[in-house]
């Protein structure tokens, strides 16, 4: 019997035991949906947010009054709100004046859908984690906690003065400018350039793709002869800027100077085919080397063509376009003169000659030189030649003295090694436009005609006796 009272004690209180947990579970069953999901706090840290980075200026900018501002929802419910800030560095606490607290130290602040913590002085440089705890209460008398944290930088150092690797040189010709600027102190950093004292514009990034040294680079082009400032900043993630570094230099024209082409040598046979030259130099005279100068004959009139050339175009002419060599000089293909008598122009330019020069030319047709002994020939005797020039051309031309050449044709009976022709011309002869001109009607003395003679051979020379003898006659003529 006692031991059946026993169990039924112990099946009472079990019984008991289960009715009363029932109870309990029902009772914070109905509480949890009479205190609902909206009901419970949700923390925001707004400012700053998470991997904020400020300077000393932008931090007073983040939050007002400068420090932590934050919000919250069902704000009603919540009974207490703290909020610690640990320099990450230090190790050290916020205790509402400093960043002095060894051990964790959380600042009251009073509760509300929005709230702030202000920091009266800005931290010092370094990383900071913030953590806001929010307690609230349900209405079955539970308590419990809410969080929310994150983490900022201060940063007011600014970045050292960028460095330029690449530059124009101090003085130059080119009309460009490329320049190449590392930092190497810091590399989470953009630049800004500008030129000329104009606003500065981001210029981050390798745009040639040529995987240099350099972390920016730029380019400037149809730059004016004269002097020009270059001009970057670098910029931090925390929005420091650096001392600007800056390059001057000074663009001087270049000139192009005549070497040949000025007048165009003729021939008493076809025009001779020549090339035109120039010579492209800076302003202390240096040879300009690979650069591309272009030769434009006309079109229409007296003119011509280059042939061969590599980059020929044919807008208002014929023109030439070929590269300086490493003095500076460029010369064409050979020009060919068309069918068209008269003086014409060869316009030469290059990109940086502000003036173009021209070289003056003239076409011709060809002149007529005709050759005859003045007197008898016979062994051991010299006589003088006399020239006729027949000139054809609308414009004068000069027979230029050193250019004769006289020629003996040998025929059956007399071979033309019998005779000696020495074709020097002393002096050139002018001929007007349309005019003929006999050297014995001009004023050249006779001792400075070209001259023939026969030798006195041991040979029998009777062979070449009354024979009439055949002279080829060339010379060339300027224009």
């Amino acid at each position: 019997m006692e031991t059946r009272a026993h169990l039924r004690r112990t099946q009472v209180r079990v019984a008991v035991g289960l009715f009363v947990v029932a109870l309990v579970v029902t009772f914070l069953a109905f509480a949890s949906r009479a205190f609902g999901e909206s009901s419970i706090p949700k923390l925001s840290i707004n400012q700053p947010t998470s991997s904020n980075i400020f300077n000393a200026g932008t931090w007073q900018q983040a939050c007002h009054p400068a420090g932590i501002c934050g919000s919250a929802t069902a704000a009603s419910s919540l009974t207490a709100l703290q909020v610690s800030i640990q320099n990450s560095a230090t190790r050290r606490y916020f205790d509402g004046h400093a960043f002095v607290a060894a051990k964790v130290r959380s600042i009251s602040v009073r509760p509300g859908s929005t709230w702030s913590l202000v920091i009266p002085k800005r931290p010092a440089d370094g990383t900071y984690l913030v953590v806001a705890t929010g307690r609230y209460s349900n209405p079955g008398g539970f308590s419990s906690t809410v969080q929310s944290s994150t983490s900022f930088v201060i940063d007011s150092i600014a970045p050292g003065v960028p460095v330029i690797l690449e530059a124009p040189k101090r003085e130059t010709t080119r009309r460009s400018a490329d320049f190449g600027i590392k930092l190497g102190s810091r590399s989470a950093v953009t630049f800004s350039c500008g030129l000329d004292g104009a606003s500065l514009t981001p210029c981050t990034g390798d745009p040639d793709h040529d995987a240099g040294p350099v972390q920016a680079e730029v380019e400037y082009d149809g730059l004016e002869i004269g002097s020009h400032c270059f001009a970057v900043a670098a910029t931090d993630l925390a929005g420091n800027v650096s001392k600007q570094a800056s390059y001057c230099w000074l663009i001087t024209p270049a000139r192009l100077v005549a070497r040949s082409g000025g007048v165009t040598e003729l021939s008493s046979g076809a025009p001779k085919r020549r090339p035109f030259s120039i010579r492209l130099v800076d302003a202390h005279g240096v040879g300009l080397s690979n650069q591309p100068v272009t030769f434009l004959a006309p079109a229409i009139g007296p003119g011509g063509v280059f042939s061969p050339c590599a980059i020929t175009t044919a807008i208002d002419g014929q023109s030439c376009t070929v590269r300086t060599d490493a003095y500076g000089v460029a010369i064409t293909a050979p020009f060919t003169p068309n069918a068209n008598s008269g003086p014409f122009v060869v316009s030469v330019t290059s990109p940086l000659a502000p003036t173009a020069i021209d070289l003056s030319a003239y076409t011709s047709v060809a002149f007529k030189i005709d050759v005859q002994a003045v007197g008898t020939l016979r062994p051991g005797v010299t006589v003088p030649l006399d020239l006729t020039v027949t000139n054809p051309n609308t414009l004068p031309i000069s027979v230029i003295g050193n250019s004769l050449n006289v020629s003996i044709l040998s025929n059956s009976q007399c071979a033309a090694t019998n005779f000696a022709v020495s074709s020097t011309l002393g002096t050139n002869i002018v001929v007007p436009g349309g005019a003929t001109i006999h050297l014995s009607a001009s004023s050249s003395h006779i001792s400075r005609w070209p001259k023939i003679s026969m030798r006195n051979t041991a040979f029998n020379q009777d062979g070449c006796r009354n024979q009439t003898l055949s002279l080829v006659v060339s010379a060339r003529a300027r224009g």
